[in-house]
């Protein structure tokens, strides 16, 4: 199914860089002077969306800009670290031959062998895997794309430590600090082209929103259900913890990167 995504995320880039409309003039006259920028293709993702941006990064060559609001990292690092997420996948662990309680504590999910042979069947697709060969040492000939992440602090479905780990491993640099990865240098704004690739410097950078929560790149507020930090093992809140997102500033943050 994954795949399938891929596939539909590079027809519709394929379409927009190089797609003859004439069929869409000739159906509809108003659309005579329909065109798409080819120097201005642009992928903005979020949440799932960052799985498939994050390849699209690696792989993509007619990209010309990327967000990926708040990302997990890996898909493996999205299962074993998202608080909500990892509640869902509990349920199927015996169907993956993994048996008994997983705390993480005396068990962790991410050194269980099987969940390990799962990954490296999914390594040729993953985000995580691909970002080092994204931008410092590209994987396809020509430039690469200026690369935007947005992560959420309290992001209690993916990995708030996933997402730090992709900016890392991407070369961004950071807005805002960052708790659970060393080595990521802080970025003086404004940003502009401060990652050097071999056919040019791009502009990566990666913006921690502290008191926000997941998706707020489209809701307004979040409600919290796990105590900080939200971390395996996860603890749940009595009651929802609720805050205010900055969808605005993000959809200013995202004009003004575009």
């Amino acid at each position: 199914t994954y795949t399938q995504v891929l596939a539909d995320a590079y027809s519709v880039v394929r379409f927009a860089a190089e797609g003859d409309l004439s069929a869409i003039a000739a159906a509809d006259a108003s659309l005579a002077g329909l065109a798409f920028d080819r120097d201005a293709i642009f992928y903005i993702g979020n949440s799932f969306g960052t799985s498939e941006g994050g390849v699209l990064v690696a792989a993509e060559p007619e990209l010309d800009a990327v967000i990926l609001n708040v990302p997990g990292g890996s898909f493996m690092e999205s299962i074993a670290g998202g608080a909500r997420f990892r509640e869902l996948v509990t349920a199927v662990l015996p169907l993956w031959g993994i048996r008994g309680e997983v705390d993480d504590v005396s068990r962790r999910l991410l050194l269980e062998p099987m969940l390990d042979m799962a990954e490296w069947t999914i390594q040729g697709i993953d985000a995580r895997v691909l970002a080092p060969q994204a931008l410092r040492e590209p994987m396809i000939d020509g430039p690469s794309p200026d690369l935007l992440l947005q992560l959420a602090e309290l992001d209690d479905f993916l990995p708030i430590w996933g997402g730090q780990s992709l900016a890392r491993a991407f070369g961004a640099e950071r807005i805002g600090p960052f708790d659970f990865v060393s080595g990521v240098g802080g970025a003086a704004l404004p940003v502009s082209a401060n990652l050097a690739t071999p056919a040019g410097a791009v502009t990566a950078v990666a913006h921690l929103y502290e008191d926000t929560g997941h998706v707020f790149i489209g809701y307004n507020t979040a409600d919290i259900l796990f105590m900080e930090p939200i971390v395996p093992p996860f603890v749940p809140l009595a009651m929802p913890r609720i805050v205010t997102n900055p969808t605005a500033e993000a959809h200013l943050e995202i004009r003004q990167f575009l």
